[in-house]
This record gives C-alpha cells, structure tokens and sequence, in this order.
C-alpha cells in the first residue's frame, strides 16, 4: 500500500484556513486494516524482541507520569563493560499488562518501514519528519493535558482512543503545563477509530485515553517551516558581512552612550533596507533545494518500480 501517497493527500487536503489553527480528524476513504499494516501489534512484537532502542528513546507512562527507565531497560555489554543501556522488551510487555503505557520515540531510526515513510514524506514536504508509537492498555490515559511544538499527523494503527483537543494557546513551544480546568470546552472530541488520522495544530492542548482494547497510534510529527526562519538567516548572513556589528566594542563602551546609539541606528537602517532583498534569496534557494528533492524522490520512486519488472 501507498502510505506516503494516502498521508500526501490527507496533508494537501488540510485546508489553509485549518493549518496551524484548529484540529481536523480525517475519517472518508481510509480502507481497512491499513493502520494496523503500518504500524500495529506485529511490529510491535517485532520491535520488542529485535530492537535495541536506547534509553533516550522510550518512556513508561504511569497514569500521566513517567517512570524511571532502569527498571525498563537491560545493559548493553561489551565483555565485563556497560556500554549502554537499551529497552528490555519482557519488562516493556510487563508494564503493558499492569496498566501502564508504552512510548518509542524516533521511530523512525530503529524501524524501517517508519523510516521510508519519514524520509519520503520530509522530502516531499519540505521540512523533517519524525515518528514516535505510544502504546496504550485498555482504559487508561497516557499523558496529562500537553502542548507539543510541533505540527501532528495522529495515525490510529490498532484499537481506538478517545481524543479531546483544545484550541491553540501557544505556538513555537512544546511541554508548557496545561491546566485541564482553564481550557473549557475542547475544540474537538472524538473517539479514533484503526485507520483513521487527527490533524494536530502545533500549539493545541490536547489529551487522550483508550477504551476496552490496546491501542496503538504513532504519530508524525514535522518540524515547522516559517517566514521568520527566513527572515532570521538573512539577518545572521548581514550581521557576519558587516565588520563593525561582530567585532568586541572598546572597553567602557556604555560611556559613550550617544555615539553608540547613532551608529546603532544607522546599522539597523543599513539591515532594513537589505534584508527583504535577501531574505527572500533565502527563501527561493530552499524553495529550490525542495523542489529539486521532490522530483529525485519521484524519479527514484519510478527507477524503483521499472528496476523492479
């Protein structure tokens, strides 16, 4: 199945007026079975017995809290030596059955079919794209009322999970405490039933919690593309021409306080009048560099399939 295709067009059919602003769950023409394809509880075995994922990358929930990683993790030996430590998959399992949740951070390092989709889909969008699974017994919440800092694609792979979505408070931040009993009423609450997706705006509250059977979703997360991305890398590339703003002033420079403000006016003037010229250089050459990305990853996509008669 076409997974990076059925995602693309999810993403393009997010209207403007939607993106980055208020939630959308996307239910029409999603086949069945196709979550658990992607990602369900046979990779998850798979992952649990061959895997060896880091401590950086899992975390055990216990209603909303997370726990210490030692009890969940084995050495990793080289001779009498601990050069790391890795998730145990029999204490992961163990921890499943007594109620707690499971989370995999960069999935999309350690499992391949994750990562062909992530790569395909950062090309074709023109940002990063990262995957982390959380794996929920039946009943239960994983983590308390949260604000990401990024954009949100939910993909519901296994079971279904009731899902309360707030409006955006604050954009550009992640793991900002929420306070459930400020937020009123959600902006969208919904149960997510297998193959179907939530559309996550960065900066949202939300939270969710399994009904009668495990769950498993894994959610794409890309890394945010702005104007003042562009803005700030011209301004970086003026300042490092410009002698007079990167070297050291002279010592006890603050006595001379009106000659220091004229000239820091006239450099700020001098900034102004280049930088929509160049910001917008640096906007057309990543345009580019994603334009040109996109049509190798479709010329390689059809190399593939003509290699492959």
């Amino acid at each position: 199945m076409d997974y990076t295709g059925k995602i693309t067009d999810v993403l393009k059919d997010i209207s403007q007026e939607a993106w980055a602003k208020y939630p959308v769950i996307i239910t029409d023409n999603m086949e069945e079975g196709w979550g658990e394809e992607l990602f369900g509880q046979e990779a998850l075995k798979s992952i649990f017995t061959d895997a060896r994922i880091p401590e950086g990358c899992f975390r055990i929930v216990k209603e909303g809290t997370l726990l210490a990683h030692k009890h969940y993790s084995r050495p990793v030996l080289v001779g009498e030596t601990i050069v790391s430590r890795v998730l145990d998959g029999s204490k992961a399992v163990k921890a499943l059955n007594e109620g707690n949740s499971v989370i995999l951070s960069a999935l999309e390092e350690y499992w391949k079919p994750i990562r062909t989709l992530c790569s395909t889909l950062g090309k074709r969008l023109g940002t990063k794209c990262a995957a982390f699974a959380v794996i929920t017994p039946p009943g239960r919440t994983g983590f308390v009322p949260h604000i990401d800092r990024t954009e949100q694609l939910v993909i519901q792979c296994s079971g279904d999970k009731n899902w309360r979505v707030f409006d955006v408070q604050t954009r550009g931040k992640g793991g900002v405490p929420v306070n459930l009993e400020d937020l009123g009423v959600p902006a969208l609450e919904t149960l997510l039933k297998e193959g179907q997706m939530l559309y996550l705006p960065q900066g949202a509250p939300h939270m969710a919690s399994s009904s009668e059977s495990l769950s498993i979703h894994i959610t794409l997360t890309f890394e945010p593309v702005t104007m003042g991305q562009w803005i700030d890398a011209a301004v970086k590339e003026i300042i490092s021409e410009d002698d007079d703003l990167v070297k050291d002033l002279k010592p006890f420079w603050f006595e001379d306080e009106e000659y220091q403000l004229q000239l820091l006016k006239a450099k700020c003037e001098s900034i102004a009048s280049k930088i929509a010229h160049r910001a917008e250089v640096k906007a057309k050459e990543l345009m580019l560099k994603n334009k040109i990305n996109t049509n190798n990853d479709s010329y390689n996509t059809i190399s593939s399939t003509v290699g492959g008669r």
